[in-house]
């Protein structure tokens, strides 16, 4: 009874450490990621002795793509699978990896890479690899909108949109550190399969309370925070309220400016030609009548 429970034993483990050496695989959401699958033999590699088959772990046999010396089996290919995926161009050399591209939520499973080889005729399992590809896509930067002032009762609405997978969006009073309650996180799912999360808090703010609106992916080490200030006079969030002055008041300013600057040469100028004729008339008084008939009509004007 104990060799049993021993063996049971040693058969967990070997399972536990198979699938603790699965590799993972991230894939962007529209874009592309590469499974990696190669051979291992000590013989020389000689292409036309394998067939390499890509399918989903899941004993369903719709492959993803195959390779087959000397046949095209892209007929046998699944559906959703079609006119995305391209073998390395290191395949005579013994790379088996395959490029999947457009990458959509539904790409989020478990694959094998299926090697056979021809013995005598027949093509026989030879080998096998399994990766696990996990699809993400970045979540936009938090956007909180405010309802009410301070003083009294707020509403604060964060959003973020078009990540994957779902995400967890938490509020922090970023004075102390803690966590605040807020409503249940409403997600929905957009027509690309990623993500959009929101999330309500009210709160009675008093005046410098700093709130922080959280977005965290753990998939993708993403972490991003929008903060808001509420001051004395009125709540201020710096990424997303713009406090530069718009085109049309930019506008004004400006001619308001260049309208003052003329009105103040005008008026210096003509300052400075008045006084400069009375200057000159003055002179002319004690001079002969004959050289003062310009400036004494100057004087006039």
């Amino acid at each position: 009874m104990a060799r049993q429970s021993l063996g049971f034993m040693a058969l967990f483990l070997w399972f536990q450490r198979v699938a603790a050496n699965v590799p993972i695989v991230i894939g962007i959401i529209g874009g592309t990621a590469e499974m990696e699958c190669f051979y291992y033999g000590k013989e020389p590699f000689i292409l036309n002795k394998f067939r390499i088959i890509w399918q989903e772990k899941e004993d369903r046999f719709c492959p993803i793509d195959i390779y087959s010396p000397g046949e095209d089996l892209k007929s046998s290919q699944c559906n959703e699978f079609q006119n995305r995926t391209l073998f390395s161009e290191q395949l005579k050399k013994g790379n088996f990896s395959l490029r999947l591209s457009n990458i959509h939520p539904d790409d989020d499973k478990t694959y094998k890479c299926v090697v056979l080889k021809n013995e005598s005729g027949m093509f026989l399992p030879y080998n096998k690899s399994i990766v696990t590809l996990k699809v993400a896509a970045h979540y936009s930067k938090p956007v909180i909108n405010i309802t009410g002032q301070p003083g009294e009762e707020m509403i604060l609405v964060c959003h973020s949109s078009h990540g994957y997978p779902q995400a967890n969006l938490m509020w922090i009073n970023q004075t102390d550190n803690n966590p605040l309650n807020a409503t249940e996180l409403n997600a929905t799912r957009n027509s690309n399969g990623t993500f959009s999360i929101s999330s309500t808090l009210r709160i009675k703010a008093t005046s410098d309370t700093k709130l922080g609106c959280q977005i965290e992916n753990p998939l993708l080490h993403q972490n991003i925070t929008t903060t808001f200030i509420f001051g004395k006079e009125s709540p201020r969030n710096s990424s997303i309220i713009d406090r530069s002055p718009g085109p049309v008041a930019s506008g004004v300013v400006i001619i308001a400016v260049i309208v003052i600057a003329i009105i103040m040469f005008t008026f210096c100028w003509n300052k400075r030609r008045r006084s400069h004729q009375k200057a000159y008339a003055g002179v002319c008084k004690n001079e002969e009548a004959e050289h003062c008939n310009g400036a004494v009509e100057l004087e006039n004007i």
